[in-house]
């Protein structure tokens, strides 16, 4: 690589905690990046990283105008031939494939298949009926009038509607059908059962040849309503059948970059939950297990990587403390595994994504009253 002729863009403030498992990474091997922060709050200026800003947005929408500003700034100033905008959240993703041609023109990559095939799988109703026409399992589907036992999950049929993004919703009785009723129009969203049982990530990195790095976590403590993963350990699911199986389904599609499938395990099925072409939460967990994920990627992007430092792949942990507490304050958790776990949380502190020496800051920051 030419020194200074290529370098990422991180533009941040959304998923936080793969942002800085990113900046780690692209640290490790001396790799140039720069960061477009979201605000002076985001996080990432309470981190080392913060020496890699070189603009903070005045507009926290997506602003076309302001990232070809802010891009130009950066590739003008530190003399850039071309720039790799890392895909950190769905948002941005979509966003960036909607002017894909125009950051070309202006020597800005965007490092991510057509927006059909990522719609495709990003998607749920439409990954799911994908997943379906290649026998793989999925939660079973119910009209409304079907719906007698709860919980059930609202899943949205695609991200967004009119504009405005759409997440999941499980619902657990009558009552929140009907408050679910009045929130939303029912016909954006289709409706499974939701599945108890062991859940699972199953986590690739593809290439442009079709090579690929796997890797896979079990989750055990989640955010309510299927938010954020705050526990997490490895697992070798990936070696099974099911790993094979859907590392195949993104081959024969010709996928490229990186994906996370979501897996719940209920009597020695495994049902897909939704898919996320991204960079996930809990991202730090590959790096910690010396998994080379994040580094096939890289390579994948054009950036050759000398003197790998994860190749051998060990077991890990991964917890988010304030993620946890905040919601065991609230009462909004879900679990995967028995509750006597946080009996070992002393154990498991030094595992968290912030208590580092480069984001102590904002560990602090975060954990102030809890």
């Amino acid at each position: 690589m030419e020194s200074n002729k290529k370098a990422f863009i991180i533009i941040s403030g959304f998923n936080p905690r793969a942002v800085i498992a990113l900046c780690r990474v692209f640290t490790e091997y001396s790799l140039p990046f720069y960061i477009i922060a979201l605000s002076p709050e985001d996080p990432i200026t309470f981190s080392s990283y913060q020496l890699n800003i070189k603009w903070i947005r005045s507009d926290q929408k997506l602003n076309l105008d302001e990232l070809l500003k802010a891009i130009g700034y950066i590739k003008e100033s530190l003399d850039l031939d071309e720039v790799i905008v890392v895909p950190s959240s769905e948002g941005l993703n979509r966003f960036l494939l909607s002017y894909r041609q125009l950051f070309r023109n202006n020597d800005i990559i965007v490092p991510l298949v057509t927006s059909e095939l990522y719609e495709l799988i990003s998607d749920k109703y439409s990954f799911g009926e994908l997943c379906k026409s290649r026998g793989l399992a999925v939660p079973h589907e119910y009209t409304m009038n079907e719906i007698h036992r709860f919980p059930v999950v609202a899943k949205p049929r695609q991200y967004s509607n009119s504009g405005l993004a759409l997440s999941p919703v499980i619902i657990y009785s009558n009552t929140e059908l009907a408050r679910f009723r009045e929130m939303y129009r029912t016909e954006d969203f289709y409706f499974q059962e939701y599945v108890d049982g062991e859940s699972y990530y199953l986590l690739f990195s593809f290439d442009k040849e079709g090579n690929s790095v796997s890797f896979s976590q079990k989750n055990l403590i989640q955010q309510g309503n299927g938010k954020s993963v705050v526990l997490a350990e490895s697992s070798n699911i990936h070696l099974e059948k099911i790993g094979f199986e859907y590392n195949k389904l993104f081959t024969d599609l010709g996928y490229f970059g990186v994906v996370m499938v979501e897996i719940k395990r209920n009597s020695s099925i495994d049902y897909m939950i939704e898919a996320n072409p991204r960079f996930w939460g809990p991202l730090q967990l590959v790096l910690d297990c010396k998994v080379p994920l994040i580094e096939n990627w890289i390579k994948m992007c054009g950036l050759p990587i000398e003197n790998n430092l994860r190749d051998i792949s060990q077991s890990g942990t991964y917890l988010w403390l304030y993620g946890l507490t905040s919601s065991l304050k609230i009462k909004s958790i879900m679990y995967h595994t028995d509750e006597s776990i946080l009996e070992n949380l002393p154990l498991l502190i030094n595992n968290d994504i912030y208590l580092r020496k480069d984001s102590y800051a904002y560990f602090l920051e975060e954990m102030k009253g809890e």
